[in-house]
């Protein structure tokens, strides 16, 4: 795509009257010609032609930014080149066992027993009598107690520490059930009452359904004669494995947790009908407490995990890593090898969305440019440079990271809250030369989950961060910038053939807020493309403007000197090259604008010594 540039538009002005000048002459056409000789001297001084002025051509107009994916103008109207790279992250952490013991609390001392009583004959109790109608039965408390054990294991090397896990739905539920157990009967007898029963749990369950550790039922009465009863269920929220701040240490990649569920209450037992109690009978209660979800194997349930807090590292793969393609999309100005690009705040931006993602990064990563033929233009850039360490990409964030060379980060938007920023000395050097692309490497091993960080996930499962990064190049530029703009007139051997003169002198008054100096160099072609020697270079400067966008008045001047002045009857075209320079103190920078402008006013053409005109 064509491109106009300043400096484009700056060499199309100053030679628009070449360009469009017609050198005719009017003969009368009723003589014969081929009799008269039209060579003329049309004078001995030179030849002048005042132009007139051109409008205020603006650096907004003269760049096409709207049709280009890499030029751009920001909101402050600066002008910048912009690039994008893709990759991503992603990880995953292995599953693990994870189970929790059944209980079943039968007390020791039983509710009731016939030996205790000291009856020396058998006791009959009719259908609806209860052991509390028995003389001297005492209702008395029972307790019990079970070994209640939590366990992790296959825990693979990925996993460093765990704090806590949080189950599923389906396994987030204690299931509280009380029979009767009985060598006279089970079937016979029912729960008539409970008082102040109590069920303590061991301190690494966690529900918000307990008071401290203990799930408290106050005084049941069923209304159903059953001998085993439902008492309800209690929440598992979560079982904390450990207090510590990063959690348990993981060690021979299990976890086993020792615990101790305890039971109390006192229990009056009632008969369905007439039962003989004698020596050797006794009547007790068993509570069982299992977790849902799974059948119990081996006395312990499996637990389905949905979130488990810890610290981990598994291996992170970086995905491709998209390379910053310069050359191909470089506006016309920039192409040329002698341009040096000095800007003094290129930076790159990672756009990360973490929002979804449980672990924060540290990355390090490194960039170089290359030449046409695959060989680096620069040393290698380390982002973040290496004394620093690695940068980080905040987990549950969305915030950008930004790598830059100058006194804060560029971003057209805006540098975004809360990102994170790094400062990397040399990242100018990636466009010094400018390459035909950037290479941008972050191998395994260079990309990590953040360390020292309690993280929780989702075990088993695969997590992946798509990664978008940008290359921003505003021209805000230090003292060593240097574009380069070449192109020709159009065909002027038209115009030109019958005339011959010592040269072309083109001059104007030039107004400028453009801060670059402007040098523009004219060589004259002829026909067949070949350059037409001159007596001395051709060569006009106009100055730049300061700081502030303030406006620079300047003359300007190029002389087109021929060695035979019949080679002004032999040009084509003009070639021109119209360099453009910072022209600053070191220790200052300057912007380009779409604000800024260049006017040519008195230009006058003038073609110079003796001037003659040949029409035969």
């Amino acid at each position: 795509m064509a491109r106009r540039t300043t400096i484009k538009l700056l060499a199309k002005s100053l030679l628009c009257a070449v360009c469009g000048l017609a050198f005719t002459g009017c003969v009368d056409d009723k003589y014969d010609t081929d009799s008269i000789d039209l060579t003329m001297g049309l004078g001995s001084d030179g030849l002048g032609m005042t132009l007139g002025a051109t409008e205020k051509i603006y650096l907004g107009d003269m760049l096409n930014v709207d049709e280009d994916d890499l030029w751009h103008v920001d909101g402050n109207n600066l002008f910048y080149l912009v690039q994008n790279g893709t990759t991503s992250f992603n990880y995953h952490v292995q599953d693990v066992t994870t189970k929790i013991d059944e209980a079943k609390l039968t007390p020791t001392v039983e509710v009731f027993n016939f030996d205790r009583t000291g009856f020396p004959v058998p006791v009959t109790l009719g259908a609806g009598n209860s052991l509390s109608q028995i003389p001297g039965f005492d209702l008395s408390k029972v307790e019990a107690k079970e070994d209640f054990n939590f366990s992790m294991s296959g825990i693979m090397g990925d996993i460093v520490s765990l704090k806590s896990i949080v189950p599923k739905e389906s396994s987030s539920r204690f299931k509280l059930i009380l029979e009767i157990l009985s060598n006279s009967g089970t079937q016979d007898f029912y729960i008539k009452r409970i008082e102040g029963m109590k069920i303590t749990f061991p301190d690494f369950i966690k529900s918000n359904e307990l008071t401290g550790q203990t799930k408290t039922f106050d005084d049941l009465s069923p209304s159903a004669q059953t001998n085993r009863l439902e008492l309800g269920t209690v929440s598992l929220d979560e079982v904390r494995l450990s207090e510590d701040e990063l959690g348990m240490t993981i060690e021979n990649e299990q976890i086993e947790l020792a615990g101790e569920i305890k039971m109390e209450g006192k229990f009056d037992i009632c008969t369905k009908r007439n039962v003989t109690l004698s020596t050797g009978s006794f009547i007790n209660v068993r509570l069982t407490v299992a977790l849902e979800g799974s059948a119990p194997e081996n006395g312990k349930i499996l637990v389905a995990l949905d979130k488990v807090s810890g610290v981990y590292n598994p291996t992170v793969h970086v995905g491709d890593v998209a390379p910053f393609d310069i050359a191909e999309q470089l506006p016309d100005f920039l192409k040329d090898n002698s341009v040096k690009i000095d800007v003094a705040n290129p930076t790159i931006k990672f756009n990360v969305d973490l929002s979804e993602v449980p672990m924060s990064f540290e990355f390090q990563g490194k960039m170089w440019g290359l030449d046409k033929n695959g060989q680096p233009t620069c040393e290698t850039i380390y982002f973040p440079k290496q004394a620093a360490g690695h940068a980080t990409l905040n987990k549950h964030d969305r915030s950008g990271v930004y790598f830059y060379q100058g006194s804060s980060p560029y971003d057209p938007d805006g540098v975004e809250a809360g990102a994170n920023i790094y400062d990397v000395p040399n990242l100018s050097k990636l466009i010094d030369p400018i390459p035909e692309n950037i290479k941008v490497d972050m191998p395994d091993g260079s990309v990590r989950i953040k360390q020292g960080e309690l993280n929780t996930i989702s075990l088993g499962r695969d997590y992946n961060a798509g990664i978008g990064y940008e290359i921003f190049l505003p021209f805000e530029f230090n003292s060593k910038l240097n574009i380069l703009y070449r192109d020709t007139t159009d065909c002027m051997n038209d115009d030109l053939k019958d005339y011959q003169a010592s040269g072309v002198t083109i001059s104007a008054e030039a107004k400028n807020t453009v801060p670059l100096k402007l040098i523009a160099e004219l060589k004259a072609l002829d026909i067949w493309g070949n350059e037409i020697a001159l007596a001395t270079p051709a060569i006009g400067t106009i100055e730049a403007a300061p700081a502030n966008n303030g406006e620079k008045i300047s003359p300007f001047s190029v002389n087109v000197t021929f060695k035979q002045p019949s080679d002004l009857s032999r040009v084509d075209r003009f070639a021109f090259r119209v360099s453009a320079a910072a022209d600053q103190p070191a220790d200052e920078t300057r912007k380009l604008t779409s604000e800024q402008y260049l006017q040519l006013s008195k230009i006058l053409l003038r073609l110079n010594g003796q001037i003659i005109g040949d029409f035969n």
